[in-house]
């Protein structure tokens, strides 16, 4: 099988479903981290299984992570998890899937839950009674001032 990645951002890089022999490559590439969007058996019997894949690379020092994903199933829960992973994950980090779809769209899931959790810490630091009350403030100031 040919590994051909295609990178989503500067840690992150999708393809279609790997095989065993593809995890030396893709550890001599650089990868760090493997995620496996596929559910076990989702590709029949010839798909290697989940726990093949964390032994194989664990063998050649890759983190391995499972995220089974079914074909327009991703949840916020899920998504929330793997952004908790993607976070501490050794960067840059391979997800793959039978076409690339799936590990896409979970990452960009998990991103758009990310940065919602820090927008929300964000806030959590600000006062936003006094901000609004500014905000009021200052707005009704330019509106008598312009009159």
């Amino acid at each position: 099988m040919s590994f051909n990645p295609t990178r989503i951002s500067a840690d992150f890089s999708c393809a279609p479903q790997i095989a065993l022999e593809d995890i030396p490559l893709i550890a001599a590439q650089g990868y760090k981290t493997i995620l496996n969007c596929r559910p076990d058996g989702d590709g029949g019997a010839d798909q290697p299984t989940s726990l093949q894949f964390q032994v194989a690379a664990g063998q050649h020092g890759l983190e391995y992570y499972h995220f089974p994903v079914t074909i327009g199933s991703t949840g916020s829960q899920q998504a929330q998890d793997a952004a908790q992973v993607l976070t501490y994950a050794h960067k840059p980090v391979l997800g793959f899937c039978k076409s690339g779809m799936r590990a896409t769209n979970l990452y960009n899931a998990a991103m758009g839950s990310a940065d919602k959790k820090t927008l929300f810490q964000w806030l959590k630091g600000k006062c936003l009674i006094t901000r609004l009350w500014r905000w009021c403030k200052h707005r009704q100031c330019a509106s008598s001032c312009c009159k």
